[in-house]
């Protein structure tokens, strides 16, 4: 994925949930064609597209979104 796709999804992601607010995981789908990045949809809670956080970490999507919600740190190993 193009540095600035990457820079344009992020803000994209930052300004749809700022938008909508609230606490807790969002899933935000966009496409992305070269370094156009084209918004899809919001999802205010666990997602199939946070399906991804499960391979990097050991904490699943939900206990995130609970961790969020109850105010609770998330621990960084």
């Amino acid at each position: 994925m193009p540095e600035i796709a990457l820079q344009r999804a992020q803000q994209m992601a930052e300004q749809v949930t700022a938008a909508v607010g609230g606490w807790g995981l969002f899933g935000v789908e966009l496409f992305v064609k070269g370094d156009e990045v084209i918004y899809s949809e919001v999802s205010p809670r666990p997602h199939d597209t946070g399906s991804v956080s499960l391979i990097p970490q050991d904490l699943s999507e939900f206990v995130l979104h609970v961790r969020t919600i109850l105010g609770l740190p998330v621990l960084v190993e």
